[in-house]
């Protein structure tokens, strides 16, 4: 990891492309993962060639944010503009207020790292919620790199709470979207897979959890590639679907019942206390409705 940064960037593309090639060859049960996530996605709307393309094009873009990531302490804030071009920040702070907060949301897409980075060495430090790994000895390596550009991190483990006392200071907080929980944690489902996002005042989680996914999916389904197609997105299906999901895909009970929630506008009270107590009795859900994941 030391050498990295000492690399041209010439070399950490290339580097980074080949261990990306071989990486989608290798990892045959991340590349199952990926060819029936497209499936799922796009059906009959690309082919076998597509569809292998774009897999191993996902493989080298995520080599190459890590990469990149590593190569990153070599960034500061007189150089970064000769890698990083930066539209419009200027303009989005400005409408934001000096002295108001705001949560940036994005997916795992592209260089998802070094867009933060950006914001950073732009003047912009954010409180990251951060997934941890499953290595934990990745952990605090990955966050080192991180807080670099003058960003603070925060793990799921009461990242809520912090990230909500953040902006009630007035800081900016950044959240990346695409990870999947289980319906017994704090979650809603929206239909996976649009600049400003603007937010009605009485709108459910449902509803703004919906509202940012509508705004990335055109961005997805255009350029499919920079993608994290290998993460396993589609890890819960309605139990009465007809509609083809990822063979990982599971039923469960929990996920039927936030489905009934939003189907019959059952209170959340309701999912709350079974949940505490460990069943599930919900009214069945009189229609399957075109749910793709469970996020929040």
């Amino acid at each position: 990891m030391k050498l990295v940064p000492l690399l041209s960037r010439k070399a950490c593309f290339h580097l980074a492309n080949f261990f990306g090639w071989s990486v989608a060859h290798l990892d045959l049960a991340g590349r199952r993962v990926a060819l029936s996530n497209l499936a799922a996605a796009f059906g009959d709307g690309l082919r076998p060639p597509q569809c292998r393309a774009i897999v191993n094009q996902s493989y080298q873009y995520l080599t190459r944010t890590m990469i990149d990531l590593l190569w990153s302490p070599r960034l500061t804030e007189e150089n970064f503009l000769q890698w990083f071009e930066v539209t419009n920040l200027n303009e989005v702070m400005a409408e934001i207020g000096p002295n108001q907060s705001c949560i940036f949301i994005t997916i795992h897409y592209g260089n998802f790292e070094w867009a933060a980075k950006a914001m950073g060495l732009s003047g912009v430090p954010l409180l990251i919620l951060a997934q941890e790994f499953k290595n934990s000895l990745l952990d605090p390596i990955i966050a080192d790199l991180r807080r670099h550009s003058g960003h603070a991190i925060t793990g799921r483990e009461g990242g809520i709470i912090r990230m909500f006392k953040a902006l009630k200071r007035g800081e900016h907080v950044a959240i990346l979207s695409d990870l999947t929980l289980r319906p017994t944690q704090p979650s809603v489902i929206i239909d996976y897979v649009q600049p400003k996002l603007e937010i009605a005042r009485d709108a459910t989680e449902t509803e703004i959890a919906q509202a940012c996914w509508d705004r990335f999916e055109p961005l997805i389904r255009a350029d499919p590639a920079p993608w994290l197609w290998m993460y396993k997105q589609w890890r819960y299906k309605p139990s009465d679907t007809a509609r083809p999901y990822p063979f990982y895909s599971n039923t469960s009970a929990y996920f039927d019942l936030l489905l009934a929630q939003i189907a019959q506008h059952l209170p959340k009270s309701v999912h709350k206390e079974i949940v505490r107590r460990g069943r599930v009795s919900a009214p069945s859900v009189d229609k399957a409705l075109p749910m793709r994941s469970s996020n929040k």
